[in-house]
């Protein structure tokens, strides 16, 4: 499936060796009885578990009259470099990704995977195109090299070439820096506590695009975002910008936005706009609501990953390793209690900020927009998913027969680290526990009539008058 061209010169060897300043690697059979003994090659500068694939581009040969010649191996190179006459001399670094195309799309000659940062093989003489692709999770493009495996010419014979090391160069590909705005506009971080349960958050995924070679035939670049169940996305705030500042809003044409069955979604850059903006950095900014945190924890949080093409001549693509900002919020619990200390169910109580009533999270989990709490049939009062501040409690319904208790303040920080004793099923670590009980006092008795006291009163008065009554009688039977 190749078209042979032979060039018999000693002199093409010699300047392949000196020009392209190559290196080689596999196993092969001579294949003729004047061939030189296959030449080693180690390969470093690579990661444990990346593919290292060897295409053997020209075959060289030590023909039956002592000439070095070359065949060449891969159908369809370039006019200007499909003969070893015309790539001897030229750029090593040109003559690569001028053929890398071409050459990949067959079958490597041989396919090693990295162990201990490096590869060691054997090559049958000639040059061969070395390509290798990254692994997941790893942060890199790989140059495609040349490997020169050609014969060398000591004490007056052909012999196996020499070759030192070769050292694999790469692009590195920029994992996503995925952050969340403080709700004041403050240099935004991996946490922050500035969101209570209710609130929308802003969130930015920072990267750069990949270095990708203009003649490549598979390049991919995207960015996806994946919430936790307790973030809602505003689908129309997904905004993508690049320059110095992020200031730069990128053309909707440039990308395309993918949404995905978990509520999250894929920045998928289009090839005009990677060939045209290598290194370039770029900011994917979004918003989304929380609606719901982990009640053990008090936070929620999303992950962001990148996606790329490691090879930019093999259809294959990896992930780097997830950034995961989150946010966290606070709770606080106190007991209800009659004077004796009995737990006193039924007490309903508003908690606010200088916003209002707030949204919260209840025991069962549940969502209140309201700010309204009743105490449980253990007295306990339980409000979760808040952000750091201070909050006003009111009580705003008490049970018959006591009074209720002035307004109080209670104050959410990162110290608040207690578990909630209002929920025994689970065990919380943002609770402010409350350890002293809020005492609803007795009603107080009212002065009243109808008392022993006013009847005995009474009976005097009766008495008083019955007795005046037959004083007046007596007076006027005398009379």
């Amino acid at each position: 499936m190749y078209k042979p061209k032979k060039i018999a010169s000693v002199a093409v060897a010699a300047v392949l060796v000196a020009g392209l300043g190559l290196t080689p690697i596999s196993s092969f059979a001579n294949t003729s009885a004047t061939d030189v003994p296959d030449t080693p090659v180690t390969i470093t500068g690579v990661n444990d578990g990346d593919t290292v694939k060897f295409y053997q581009v020209f075959d060289a040969d030590i023909d039956a009259s002592n000439n070095l010649t070359y065949t060449t191996k891969v159908t369809g190179l370039p006019g200007a470099y499909d003969t070893a006459a015309e790539v001897a001399g030229k750029d090593g670094r040109t003559v690569a990704d001028a053929i890398a195309p071409v050459v990949t799309a067959g079958t490597a000659t041989y396919t090693a995977t990295a162990a201990g940062g490096k590869v060691t093989q054997s090559l049958d003489s000639g040059l061969y195109l070395v390509t290798v692709t990254t692994t997941s999770g790893a942060t890199k493009i790989y140059q495609t090299m040349l490997v020169n495996a050609s014969p060398v010419v000591k004490n007056g014979q052909y012999a196996a070439a020499t070759l030192e090391n070769v050292e694999a160069k790469s692009q590195p590909v920029t994992p996503p820096n995925k952050t969340v705005v403080p709700a004041d506009g403050s240099t935004s971080g991996k946490l922050t506590d500035s969101y209570s349960v209710g609130d929308t958050a802003t969130f930015r995924i920072d990267t750069a695009v990949p270095s990708f070679p203009s003649d490549a035939t598979h390049a991919s670049f995207s960015v996806t975002d994946v919430p936790e169940a307790g973030l809602s996305l505003n689908k129309d705030s997904i905004k993508v910008y690049d320059g110095d500042g992020y200031k730069n809003p990128v053309g909707a044409e440039s990308y395309e936005v993918v949404y995905n069955g978990d509520g999250g979604f894929t920045v998928k850059f289009k090839w005009d706009y990677l060939k045209g903006h290598a290194g370039q950095k770029v900011r994917v900014e979004y918003k989304s609501k929380v609606v719901s945190i982990n009640v053990e924890t008090g936070k929620v949080g999303n992950k962001a990953y990148g996606t790329f093409t490691p090879n930019p001549y093999e259809d294959k693509e990896v992930s780097t390793e997830p950034a995961d900002p989150q946010v966290q919020t606070y709770g606080f619990v106190f007991k209800k209690v009659t004077p004796t200390g009995t737990a006193l169910p039924g007490a309903e109580f508003t908690i606010a900020n200088a916003d209002g009533p707030v949204t919260y999270i209840d025991a069962a989990g549940n969502t209140h927009t309201d700010g309204k709490v009743v105490s449980d049939a253990n007295g306990y009062v339980h409000v979760n998913g808040l952000h750091k501040g201070t909050y006003t409690v009111t009580e705003t319904g008490v049970p018959a027969g006591y009074q209720k208790v002035d307004p109080f303040n209670i104050s959410l920080d990162e110290t608040d680290k207690g578990d909630s004793p209002a929920t025994p099923n689970v065990t919380e670590k943002n609770f402010d526990v409350n350890t002293a009980d809020v005492t609803d006092p007795k009603q107080g008795q009212l002065p009243t009539t109808g008392g022993a006291g006013t009847v005995a009163f009474t009976a005097g008065g009766v008495l008083l008058i019955a007795g005046g009554a037959v004083v007046v009688f007596r007076s006027r039977k005398r009379d």
